[in-house]
């Protein structure tokens, strides 16, 4: 497993190369090319962001700045956690036919969404030049809770790369969980809004909520939530340890379920 793992970061260019042509394939003879799916979410928070902060009475401002984060760093985790349900599914013909460590294709599925990432930040950014935080100082904390964000994925995306090539029902089924955790975390209200009452359990016991928590909080300009990021990094401590012992055991029958 060791070896496995080393190997595919020592092809860390080759990840990148080729995660940056797929989606320059994907999008090709397109005009703006990735930046189309930055564009869909932005017409989607202009339109739903001021709507649903006059519904629920709260600063137009300070709403749209709070949604319009949120908004990008979960359409990250739903695309890549999505994505890795076939990750060795859409890399059988590689499997089959050349010699290569199975991180390469974990660490490119990695590399492909980071570069969607990157294009959607752009939001973000203009969000937070037109309305900056209170507290810039906090930005710092952001890079902590990034690595911590998408340490926890990358395990998940290993055991569902795995699971999924076993079980070819489970992307179907993780849909609807993430569609439905979209409205169970707070991404379009505000977690204080349940305080105090017995639906304040979606967020003391949602795990989305804390990896989101950890990014969104910081580029707020919000101070550290403490909770949030020990329950990441215990999180994280324990999912490398099950994907770990998981993709060790069944690294040999990949070949054979794809």
């Amino acid at each position: 497993m060791l070896n496995d793992i080393l190997e595919g970061m020592r092809s860390w260019h080759l990840c990148v190369f080729m995660a940056w042509e797929e989606t320059k394939q994907k999008y090709r003879r397109s005009l703006l090319g990735p930046f189309w799916m930055t564009v869909n979410s932005a017409v989607f928070m202009v339109a739903m962001g001021p709507l649903y902060g006059t519904l629920m009475k709260q600063s137009v401002t300070n709403y749209f700045q709070y949604f319009a984060v949120g908004y990008v760093i979960w359409n990250f985790i739903t695309s890549y956690l999505n994505d890795s349900c076939g990750i060795f599914i859409s890399a059988e013909g590689y499997i089959k036919q050349m010699k290569l460590p199975y991180t390469f294709y974990l660490f490119k599925a990695l590399a492909k969404s980071l570069i969607i990432l990157a294009h959607n930040f752009s939001i973000v950014l203009i969000v937070l030049i037109i309305f900056p935080p209170d507290n810039p100082a906090h930005l710092v904390f952001a890079p902590l809770g990034g690595v911590l964000l998408i340490g926890n994925l990358f395990w998940m995306s290993v055991l569902l790369s795995i699971l999924c090539i076993r079980f070819r029902d489970i992307p179907q089924i993780l849909s609807n969980i993430l569609q439905l955790l979209f409205f169970l975390t707070p991404i379009m209200w505000y977690s204080t809004m349940i305080a105090g009452t017995r639906s304040s359990l979606l967020v003391s016991f949602n795990p989305a909520y804390y990896m989101l928590e950890v990014v969104r909080g910081p580029l707020l300009g919000e101070s550290p939530n403490m909770l949030a990021f020990k329950v990441t990094g215990l999180m994280l401590l324990f999912g490398l340890f099950v994907s770990g012992a998981i993709f060790s055991k069944y690294r040999s029958k990949i070949s054979y379920w794809v």
